[in-house]
């Protein structure tokens, strides 16, 4: 009958509040899913790069219990890790060259600094475990 056909085709709908989604939502390009009162989190594809955007009042926060990671998409390679109570870690073509350190930060191969404000610095180097000091002049 009609009342049994609608009866079951509305009971295979998501409903209004609450209910679980099984399956995947597939938007095209540059259709967003908009978050928020005043849609203020938009994640959308815009044909050319994908965007997670807050554009509300607030601030965009990511948290995790023990780490964010980011990776090349489709592989293994890291870019960078956010490890939680401990260090930053900055990659580049999948090998570690930057870490912050409870004492400030370990830089694996050359460092260039331009525009220095300083006249001059202190610079420690750490050579196969041989320590040395030298001031270097700037400017």
């Amino acid at each position: 009958s009609f009342s049994t056909t609608i009866t079951n085709s509305i009971a295979t709908k998501l409903p209004l509040a609450g209910g679980t989604l099984t399956g995947n939502v597939t938007f095209g390009d540059n259709n967003k899913a908009i978050f928020g009162a005043g849609s203020d989190l938009e994640i959308y594809h815009s044909g050319g790069s994908s965007q997670i955007r807050d554009v509300g009042t607030g601030n965009l926060q990511i948290s995790a219990n023990s780490a964010i990671e980011f990776f090349k998409a489709g592989t293994s390679e890291v870019l960078a890790k956010l490890n939680a109570d401990s260090d930053v870690e900055l990659y580049h073509d999948n090998a570690k060259k930057f870490e912050t350190t409870s004492t400030g930060a370990s830089v694996t191969g050359s460092l260039a600094v331009s525009d220095a404000s300083t006249t001059r610095t202190n610079l420690d180097v750490d050579q196969a475990g041989s320590a040395l000091a030298f001031a270097i002049a700037l400017g």
